[in-house]
């Protein structure tokens, strides 16, 4: 998904990042850990955390508003939280990455593993997930997908009150909790099936340069 962003940082201070039409601003001084975007008046709202001020934890709230995208390359903890808003975008390389979507509309989520050896990535109520930490999980009830790649050690996906799951995982260890859902996994046919529970499960998966495509269905 391209994004499209005209942005200027302002450096009076280090603290303030301007974005398409609005500005966060760090509720605390430089000495302060923590950046906080806590209200978005001008949407859709940008939070760029961690790329010119080291900060050890990184909140961007969207409550009743749109948040365009969230940025956070925080030491420790980011967490976007949607409540009755619209998040489109998060993308987090710290040590624990958190999207919380309440009555929301959330798009997109990525845990990359770069700088900051993200350990952890959590994902709940949101559409898509892209997680390259050692654990993730996606919590979903609606049309959700998440994507483990193979540097993850467990990645989980949680697919309750009916929803519609995509899971493609390349993990150490993969494990789809499809009982009261509908989910479909994807994955190359050299790794091992996750463990399931319950639910319909429908199967793809990939041989070489062709598809071979097979559907499971239990109880």
């Amino acid at each position: 998904m391209a994004l499209l962003f005209i942005i200027t940082l302002l450096s009076l201070t280090g603290t303030m990042v301007a974005s398409v039409s609005s500005i966060t601003s760090c509720d605390a001084p430089l000495s302060n850990t923590t950046c906080t975007q806590a209200n978005c008046t001008q949407p859709p709202c940008t939070m760029l955390c961690g790329q010119t001020t080291p900060y050890d934890s990184c909140e961007q709230q969207c409550d009743d508003s749109t948040c365009s995208a969230m940025k956070c390359d925080a030491s420790g903890r980011c967490l976007q939280s949607c409540s009755r808003g619209t998040c489109q975008y998060m993308t987090c390389d710290a040590n624990s990455c958190f999207q919380t979507c309440n009555r929301a509309t959330c798009g997109v989520m990525k845990c990359v593993k770069e700088a900051n050896n993200a350990s952890y990535c959590e994902q709940a109520e949101g559409a898509e997930m892209i997680c390259e930490s050692e654990t993730c999980s996606q919590t979903c009830s609606g049309n959700c997908s998440l994507t483990c790649t193979s540097s993850v050690k467990m990645c989980t996906q949680y697919c309750i009150n009916g929803g519609i799951c995509s899971f493609k995982c390349e993990a150490d260890k993969c494990k789809l909790n499809c009982k009261f859902g509908t989910c479909t996994e994807i994955k190359p046919s050299t790794t091992k099936m996750p463990e399931s529970s319950g639910g319909r499960l429908r199967l793809t998966a990939s041989v070489g340069l062709g598809l071979m495509f097979a559907a499971v269905a239990f109880m």
